[in-house]
């Protein structure tokens, strides 16, 4: 380890916090997030931190990423869905722009950089998200719209959501991430699909959303060679909706019919 290099990162945070929070929420992902985690650490320096919420992973990754916390990213590890994640990072981060989303399944090309200077040059004061679903925003704004809530999906949408009541959301046509490293263990995919999409409607149920987000979900690689796996799926979406109520309730009448989209910005419309 090089203890000089350490001790120079712990005094500038102490002394110049950084202008920059990448908080990331990780579980299960032993087969991406070296990866994931080295495309971010060549895209930065002592004006990012990087903030990991670690939610009990059951694989290597938690192991990989304590490899990681001894070299100067914060790593927290707490039972949370992703939401609380998110907002877990968010509170235990000190950067004036929180970038969220950069989670440890993808690899992200090197246009951070880029990204950043299209965000202070055009959307300064804004919750920017991009096409790839990365969010670039000021800290007082999320403290201002009351953070994130306890979803396990559709967080980043119902956030958003908040900020485009006040005004200010901007969606912008821009793609960061490079591919997405999907786990191996094939003969899981049918068992993690039904999984996801039983949270996903349960959640889109939540925040009043019912089915007109995840319409498509139910489309699932090779469904239709497994009848069980389709008969099961035919029980989700009622389960879904019984289940949805035993969980907080976050029904609003804007997010219902708000779409992320309807806020672009062209990017010839921008200085770049």
């Amino acid at each position: 380890m090089d203890y000089g290099k350490l001790i120079f990162r712990l005094l500038v945070y102490k002394y110049m916090p950084p202008l920059y929070s990448i908080c990331i929420t990780n579980f299960n992902t032993e087969d991406s997030v070296r990866q994931s985690l080295e495309s971010i650490l060549t895209q930065v320096d002592e004006r990012f931190e990087i903030v990991v919420v670690d939610n009990y992973s059951k694989d290597a990754s938690l192991d990989i990423l304590k490899e990681y916390d001894r070299k100067g990213i914060k790593l927290i590890v707490k039972r949370c869905s992703r939401g609380l994640g998110r907002q877990i990072a968010f509170e235990n981060s000190c950067g004036q722009y929180i970038i969220g989303q950069m989670d440890m399944d993808d690899v992200f090309k090197p246009y951070l950089s880029k990204l950043l200077q299209i965000y202070h040059a055009n959307f300064e004061g804004y919750m920017l998200e991009t096409s790839d679903v990365i969010m670039i925003t000021p800290r007082k704004l999320i403290n201002m719209i009351g953070g994130y809530k306890d979803l396990n999906y559709l967080e980043d949408h119902e956030l958003c959501s908040r900020a485009a009541q006040i005004r200010c959301f901007r969606f912008l046509n821009f793609k960061i991430k490079d591919r997405e490293i999907k786990k191996k263990k094939p003969d899981r995919q049918i068992k993690r699909a039904l999984e996801q999409q039983y949270s996903m409607l349960r959640d889109s149920f939540r925040i009043g959303l019912g089915t007109s987000y995840t319409q498509g979900i139910f489309k699932i690689t090779n469904i239709k060679k497994k009848p069980s796996a389709s008969l099961i799926g035919s029980l989700v979406l009622p389960w879904a909706f019984i289940t949805h109520w035993f969980y907080p309730q976050f029904h609003d009448k804007f997010t219902k019919f708000f779409n992320e989209t309807d806020y672009e910005v062209k990017l010839n419309e921008i200085s770049a």
